[in-house]
């Protein structure tokens, strides 16, 4: 399990360096392990596990590393199936801020999760 999960992390930051288009500017080893890249990869990995769970979609990702948060934008939610109402049921928010405490007081673990805009279809 700890081999596929670091298989996974090493595709999810590796993967868009590749992809890069023509014009861009070329990535440096820093901007590949920048720690912000490293926990936004994180973040996108929990996020595909969660599809094992509920259908779900997003726009963007972003982490500060710095203010200790991460942002993920336009999260649409399905619960997953058996559906009993076609599929019609869905959760939209806006954006999900995620926050959490300084890394120099890691005694006491604090996470706060806010939720901006959000909407719950009338068939749930």
């Amino acid at each position: 399990m700890i081999d596929f999960i670091r298989k996974t992390i090493v595709a999810s930051v590796f993967t868009p360096a590749l992809m890069l288009p023509s014009n861009a500017q070329p990535l440096t080893w820093s901007d590949i392990l920048s720690p912000d890249r490293l926990i936004e990869s994180l973040a996108r990995y929990a996020i595909v596990m969660a599809r094992t769970q509920v259908d779900l979609t997003f726009e963007d990702i972003s982490t500060n590393l710095l203010s200790n948060r991460t942002t993920i934008s336009g999260l649409k939610i399905w619960p997953g199936p058996p559906w009993r109402d076609g599929g019609l049921c869905n959760l939209s928010i806006e954006r999900v801020t995620i926050s959490g405490q300084a890394f120099d007081n890691l005694d006491n673990a604090r996470v706060k999760i806010d939720f901006f805009d959000a909407e719950i279809s009338p068939t749930c």
